[in-house]
């Protein structure tokens, strides 16, 4: 194993870290909503097919850690210079997800909902995006994929992508019925994952 098999272990190791203290911190919050409901705006299928392709990816990152040269054929060379570059896309990533987990608070869930008291949030990483957290699973899942060197791994990390794609479509639909107009004019300042260009 080289250095960067360590630094694609370490960053998953992170992530799963940073999810798992927010999806306690979430449960627990959960426990004292007695009598509140929330408005679901996700499908099964939809949240099967991400929790299914999430698990599967880091199976296969754990499968790997454990015996890389079992994916001797799936593997290939991957140009130091876009390792380096995945490793400091993922890195921001993993900064950016624990950001925008910390700012969301008890507004966050891994479900797409609009919970009792929802609010706008405009301050924080959403000054500059509208879907901070998905730019962060964007930036964390490109650059693991270039660390990695490997097609499986590559391939469902694109497969994920594609379903945050879905889900930003789905959740910006709710957001508009939800605030109307001051999430339109929110729009009109922000950029969807990438900070938007001011004059």
């Amino acid at each position: 194993m080289n250095i960067f098999s360590y630094i694609l272990y370490g960053c998953y190791a992170s992530f799963i870290i940073i999810r798992q203290i927010f999806n306690i911190q979430h449960q627990f919050q959960n426990r004292q909503k007695t009598g509140e409901n929330s408005q679901n705006y996700e499908s099964i299928l939809s949240k099967s097919a991400r929790n299914i392709a999430l698990n599967l990816l880091i199976f296969t990152v754990l499968i790997h850690a454990i015996n890389p040269p079992w994916f001797g054929v799936t593997n290939h060379a991957m140009p130091p210079f876009l390792r380096i570059l995945g490793t400091l896309l993922a890195v921001f990533g993993l900064l950016l997800l624990a950001w925008t987990h910390f700012h969301l608070g008890k507004q966050w869930s891994a479900d797409l909902e609009i919970q009792q008291e929802h609010k706008l949030i405009t301050s924080g990483p959403y000054h500059y995006v509208r879907h901070p957290m998905y730019a962060a699973l964007y930036s964390f899942f490109i650059g693991t994929a270039l660390i990695s060197g490997n097609f499986i791994i590559e391939f469902l990390s694109i497969f994920i992508i594609l379903i945050i794609q879905t889900r930003i479509n789905r959740e910006e639909k709710m957001l508009q019925d939800e605030f109307g107009e001051a999430y339109l004019d929110y729009s009109k300042t922000t950029g969807l994952i990438l900070p938007r260009i001011r004059n």
